[in-house]
């Protein structure tokens, strides 16, 4: 009896002594709980990307900018195109989405303080977005340049094409003008009227023959 009394006595404070060891677990594990609960919410930033299917966000960039101090933090989305910055300090904040597929707006974060942020578009600083954030994108970056079509006004608008236009004209038109400034009489007459007077009074200087140059010899 005695035996059985001292097993019976030990196995009430193993149960006792577990219980309590085990209240004190789930009162660390339910501290933790809301400790992680309390620093996830401060200053927290959620937000979600929204692509067409063929998006690979797994290639894409969230970069966090402080606009003060320039340092940067820099996430990597997951499948489904969520991210998240936790932890915060106050200040302002630049996010921005880098992308080779699609285009995405930038926006502007102000944390002031616990569980106070507010994002607004890098546009318009005036309208305050709701949180968790949907970024929506904007078009699609195209890989190749686009191949411009052949335009007969293009060569118009370019300055070399016309220097080069307007010569050849000349050396067309030229000829031409004076040939026909040759066969008309009345074009001859009005050249010969505009030419200055004196250019027409000049005397005529005298030739020496070769017979003069043999008589003074």
């Amino acid at each position: 009896m005695k035996t059985l009394n001292v097993f019976i006595l030990i196995f009430i404070i193993f149960s006792t002594l577990s219980l309590s060891f085990a209240n004190e677990q789930t009162k660390k594990a339910q501290q933790q709980q809301q400790q992680q609960q309390t620093t996830s919410s401060v200053n927290k930033l959620e937000a979600k990307l929204l692509a067409p299917n063929d998006a690979k966000f797994s290639s894409y960039r969230v970069i966090l900018r402080d606009i003060n101090t320039f340092n940067e933090i820099t996430q990597i989305p997951s499948k489904d195109g969520l991210f998240s910055f936790v932890n915060m300090s106050n200040g302002l904040y630049s996010l921005e989405i880098e992308s080779m597929q699609y285009n995405f707006p930038h926006y502007k974060v102000d944390v002031l303080s616990k569980n106070k942020i507010k994002v607004r578009p890098a546009e318009n600083e005036t309208s305050i977005l709701p949180l968790p954030l949907q970024i929506k994108a904007t078009h699609r970056i195209p890989f190749f340049q686009q191949h411009v079509p052949f335009s007969i006004f293009s060569l118009v608008q370019n300055p070399m094409a016309i220097s080069v236009l307007f010569t050849c004209a000349l050396i067309f038109l030229l000829p031409k003008m004076m040939s026909f400034i040759e066969q008309d009489e009345e074009t001859k007459e009005a050249l010969k009227a505009s030419t200055p007077t004196l250019v027409q009074q000049l005397p005529e200087w005298p030739t020496i023959t070769q017979k003069q140059l043999e008589n003074k010899e």
